[in-house]
């Protein structure tokens, strides 16, 4: 009579059975401490961090509070066992990142930032940068109101996800509270630039702009928020401050004049358009998704645009993040509709070649577009026309 022992559906030896026994409990409680992980991360990102919500990109910012109010003391005892078993898997494993991960997500919900704090940065020192470290860190000193500490970290947030809207957002949030108005308004720009289709963001923007007396770059901001959100038109407060912005009697060379009509052409029913720029022709695409008017390198040869001195942006241009430069055109018309001083991009190519450019919101929002469907046109109206 043969001698085996059954482990599922297969026949062992005796010591082969007991062998399978122990590796089958051991993945099965490795598998079952992962999904606690992730599921402890995705509750606190979800409950206690910055969420984003597509598409309209709304944010639910704790500022003030980072670390909620004390949980429930069911669910202590869970956060507590959650936070010292991952402090044991960090302890005999010192660089596994979702056990840090867990250990954050524990440490927030039970309001522990020292313990946060200090487990980062050793974290941070026996395995290298990580921007969840920076941006936990940040919040941590802040609810600590160790703003120099928090200033540090946040800048390291940035560096380390320099595509990242929510990290320049954050930082902006941060600056602001810490009354830097001009660096909180470039971080605000910053992410607009990654993620144009923020709400909130938008509005934090163009306050802090009316609030510093800049009127006039509010106006482009609420005007591009209100065409990727018709129903904030129906907002007091949107509305309000756009028309504050546009009644300041600087802020006319930010309207633009004139009509023109734009013909739908072809299968793809692109926007094309012969556009001026500066008095100079130009193949363009009217693009109501892209932020600004971009132009590629050879566009800006031609202009003999000085870019020596323009600040590098990391945007989103067709699709992909690129490395940009920022300049302003004195003029650019399309037929009779004509916008000044509007800001725009250089990159090294818009399409794969072409020189062909994309007029963006950045000129648009000076127009009121309207769309005839039995003509297939797009009629633009400058703000400032009667």
């Amino acid at each position: 009579m043969d001698c085996y022992q059954l482990v599922g559906d297969r026949r062992y030896c005796p010591s082969c059975g007991q062998v399978q026994r122990r590796r089958r409990t051991a993945l099965a409680g490795l598998g079952l401490g992962s999904l606690l992980s992730l599921c402890v991360v995705v509750w606190w990102f979800q409950d206690h961090w910055l969420t984003v919500r597509l598409p309209t990109q709304t944010f639910v910012w704790p500022v003030a509070a980072v670390f909620p109010e004390p949980p429930k003391p069911s669910l202590a005892v869970d956060m507590n066992t959650v936070l010292s078993g991952a402090a044991a898997s960090l302890d005999k494993e010192a660089c596994d990142r979702r056990a840090m991960q867990a250990y954050i997500g524990a440490a927030v919900s039970l309001n522990k930032p020292r313990e946060l704090i200090q487990r980062s940065a050793r974290f941070e020192q026996d395995c290298g940068d990580w921007d969840l470290l920076a941006m936990s860190r940040a919040e941590a000193h802040a609810q600590l109101s160790e703003w120099n500490a928090a200033r540090e970290q946040y800048d390291r947030w940035v560096a380390l996800a320099k595509d990242s809207a929510v990290a320049w957002t954050a930082r902006g949030r941060f600056r602001e509270q810490r009354d830097d108005a001009d660096g909180a308004i470039a971080d605000y720009r910053r992410a607009l630039l990654l993620e144009p289709t923020f709400t909130d963001v938008p509005q934090w923007l163009a306050a802090l702009l009316l609030r510093t007396e800049r009127p006039c770059g509010a106006v482009p901001v609420l005007e591009q928020l209100l065409l990727n959100q018709p129903s904030l038109a129906d907002d007091p407060r949107v509305t309000n401050m756009l028309s504050r912005a546009r009644s300041h009697s600087s802020c006319g060379v930010f309207q633009g004049t004139g009509t023109a009509q734009v013909q739908l052409m072809g299968r793809d029913q692109m926007l094309d358009v012969d556009a001026r720029i500066a008095g100079r022709p130009f193949a363009a695409v009217l693009d109501t998704g892209a932020s600004f008017v971009t132009l590629p390198r050879a566009a800006a040869d031609a202009l003999q645009l000085d870019l020596k001195h323009s600040r590098e942006v990391h945007v989103k241009v067709v699709g992909s993040v690129r490395i940009a430069q920022r300049v302003i055109l004195e003029r650019i018309s399309v037929g009779k509709a004509t916008a000044r001083k509007v800001p725009a991009i250089v990159v090294d190519e818009v399409f794969p070649d072409s020189d062909t450019i994309l007029l963006g919101m950045s000129f648009l929002t000076r127009f009121k577009l309207s769309f005839d469907p039995q003509e297939r046109t797009v009629t633009l109206k400058g703000t400032g026309s009667p």
